[in-house]
């Protein structure tokens, strides 16, 4: 019974190891792109109001521009967020804003792995190892 209960033990061990010891991939969220801002924060976090659109729909360029005017409308009119130094997102691949956004929690610069198409999201990477994902 000891035997074959180390039997077991020993392939899972032996499993996760091989698992682990793969290499990661990273496949980009075909036909979805990110609109919206992004600010760094001085006490190093990293914040982004973000929208995931679909480059397939056939208002794919008149959604970004509207989120992006009414995000940067929102940011103006709060007294604490518009004090931040803020760059605009304008259908960006989900990589390039990603890399500023990975944590220990969310390590893929995929952010649109952990987005919902067509909706917009504060994103706020409060340390090296958390990143929240709120839908607005």
């Amino acid at each position: 019974m000891k035997m074959n209960t180390l039997v077991r033990l020993s392939t899972s061990i032996a499993l996760l190891a091989s698992v682990m010891a793969a290499p990661t991939v990273a496949f980009a969220q075909s036909g979805s792109r990110l609109c919206g801002w992004t600010a760094m924060v001085p006490n190093g976090q990293v914040i982004g109001l973000l929208y995931e659109a679909r480059t397939a729909d056939a208002s794919y360029h008149k959604q970004c521009d509207e989120v992006i005017s009414k995000m940067k409308s929102s940011i103006d009119k709060d007294p604490m967020m518009s004090k931040l130094q803020w760059s605009q997102v304008k259908r960006a691949t989900c990589e390039s804003v990603g890399k500023y956004f990975t944590s220990t929690a969310k390590p893929s610069e995929d952010m649109c792995d952990s987005m919902e198409a067509k909706n917009g999201y504060k994103v706020v990477k409060e340390s090296a190892a958390v990143t929240t994902y709120t839908k607005l």
